[in-house]
């Protein structure tokens, strides 16, 4: 969830595991032409280590996700972006869908988790920490979730 986030997006998120950025990463992890188009690009060890390539940033807005929202994906750890770009390049070799989800947890940092579904497609689950959730004081309607 990035910051600033509805009251009300951010209860439809806790209870789906649905968000705007997950959503996007969806649409364009598993969009075929782009999966030809940037197959080798993914499949550079460390590529999302670090600021986040910019043809990857301008493919997340044209998926649907605000500036925001990218610079928050670019926040996330190293470590945990390189998790996820490695399902990426799995599920291109594999010729398989990927899903993302979100949820918070009690830990301390942020984390990825890789999942299987009842069908065995896999899922990323990005988990942010529930501490970092805090209310807005300018806006009682917004919330915002660090990393």
């Amino acid at each position: 969830m990035p910051a600033y986030s509805t009251l009300r997006s951010f209860v439809k998120a806790i209870e789906t595991g649905d968000t705007n950025i997950t959503r996007c990463l969806k649409r364009l992890a598993n969009d075929a032409a782009k999966r030809q188009k940037y197959r080798a690009d993914i499949s550079a060890p460390h590529g999302a280590v670090g600021h986040l390539p910019g043809w990857l940033r301008n493919e997340m807005v044209q998926s649907g996700m605000s500036q925001p929202e990218v610079d928050h994906v670019e926040r996330w750890p190293d470590d945990e972006k390189e998790k996820a770009r490695v399902q990426v390049v799995e599920a291109i070799r594999d010729e398989r869908v990927i899903h993302f989800s979100w949820e918070l947890y009690d830990g301390d940092q942020p984390l990825t988790e890789v999942r299987r579904d009842p069908n065995q497609d896999v899922r990323v689950v990005f988990r942010s920490p529930r501490k970092g959730v805090k209310l807005s004081l300018l806006n009682f309607g917004d919330i915002s979730v660090e990393a």
